[in-house]
């Protein structure tokens, strides 16, 4: 340690966190899981948004419906999609898993189920060294810096 006081701190910046083989397959499927599942988060308040501005027209509404419809579909596929990447990535027990899944038919619920999983992605992801951002953590190199 330097005896002055105002010099910056030295951090030890050289060491390296490396993933086995079977870590890094693992964090892809949660990384690419919860991507999946905050586009579908991401639906789901588009499709809140579709179904207030469908009002009193009744041609507009039907055009709206229809879009609202093949909203539902896609969130759907995308959830289930990237919730059993995720899970499977997290090692979630499979009643947990079936559970959830059933769970998901229910709107609110199924919200919460998707927000919560993601949380629990993003933190195992940060864990690990990726960076995490409003639409899920970015690829990551083979190596990460032990601090970030």
């Amino acid at each position: 340690m330097s005896s002055n006081p105002y010099s910056p701190p030295q951090a030890n910046i050289e060491q390296t966190r490396t993933h086995t083989a079977a870590d890094r397959e693992r964090l892809e499927k949660v990384r690419t899981g919860q991507r999946l599942v905050i586009w579908s988060i991401l639906l789901y308040f588009g499709m809140g948004a579709l179904s207030a501005l469908s009002g009193s027209d009744p041609a507009m509404a039907s055009v709206l419906g229809l879009l609202i419809v093949a909203m539902v579909v896609a969130m759907f596929v995308m959830s289930f999609m990237g919730l059993f990447r995720m899970w499977s990535g997290l090692d979630t027990p499979m009643i947990y898993r079936i559970l959830m899944l059933v769970f998901m038919f229910v709107p609110l619920i199924g919200l919460l189920i998707l927000v919560r999983s993601s949380s629990q992605a993003t933190k195992m992801l940060q864990q690990n060294g990726y960076r995490v951002g409003l639409l899920g953590a970015a690829a990551m190199p083979s190596s990460v810096p032990a601090g970030r």
